[in-house]
């Protein structure tokens, strides 16, 4: 059975090619060539969003390998002032009794109890929560500077010992030993000594005579804390310092 001849294509059929070619020009204008051109573009974005190793960058590209710290220029005090609440501030103003700015009055508080509890388990818990407090709040380096209404003044019978003209609590007895050359605690380094005219500041003032002045906590690495001794039987509160400045009224 003979196949009827238009079902049966030949090669000189101008039709079918041409019905074909049509077909095929198509597909490439309306599928090809939008597919090339969209993988084209994908490339080109992927390539320039990352660079080969080893290649040139664009520098506003790159990482900041060496991030600045925005208060490096500043001074070490107004950093240590702008830290979280718990840490030291940097200058300490007695303005204000004892358990003002600065000054813990629940540590103090539970110093003084301390002394006055006839369980010996309680006293000790009460100095170790004071203890915990004043190795936050008095740390080395931190200052402690008098005001036009708080004086330091010299403490009778004392060994390079001064008291706080406003503190105004009961106990524990609280007072600022500074050393020098001559007279220190083993334990006190030769830079946290203070100068010998201090010393002479400090002898020629009388006993009840205001001082004005900033003082410098400094380590003492025997102490009952870092800065600071503490003597249960006399319940004395004792910090070691630095003398920065000091002189009359």
């Amino acid at each position: 059975m003979s196949i009827p001849r238009w079902k049966r294509p030949s090669a000189d059929d101008s039709s079918f090619d041409v019905r074909e070619g049509s077909m095929a020009r198509r597909f490439e204008i309306c599928v090809l060539r939008p597919l090339c051109l969209l993988a084209t573009i994908a490339f080109v974005s992927v390539a320039s969003a990352h660079p080969q190793e080893g290649g040139p960058a664009d520098p506003e590209t790159q990482p900041n390998e060496t991030p600045l710290d925005e208060e490096s220029h500043l001074p070490p005090e107004v950093v240590r002032a702008s830290q979280p609440d718990d840490s030291t501030p940097a200058v300490e103003l007695i303005e204000e009794p004892a358990g003002g700015p600065g000054f813990p009055i629940e540590a103090l508080q539970l110093l003084n109890q301390s002394s006055l509890d006839s369980c010996a388990v309680c006293a000790r818990r009460n100095r170790s929560e004071a203890f915990e407090i004043l190795d936050r709040t008095h740390r080395p380096g931190k200052l402690i500077a008098t005001t036009s209404d708080a004086h330091f003044i010299r403490v009778p019978g004392g060994e390079n010992e001064l008291s706080l003209t406003s503190y105004a609590l009961e106990g524990p007895i609280l007072t600022f030993r500074f050393h020098t050359s001559e007279k220190h605690l083993i334990g006190i380094a030769d830079t946290d000594q203070s100068d010998p005219s201090t010393a002479l500041a400090f002898a020629a003032a009388g006993g009840g005579e205001r001082l004005i002045g900033l003082l410098e906590l400094v380590e003492y690495a025997y102490g009952d804390g870092p800065t600071y001794l503490y003597s249960p039987t006399q319940n004395h509160l004792q910090f070691q310092c630095k003398i920065l400045d000091l002189g009359p009224e």
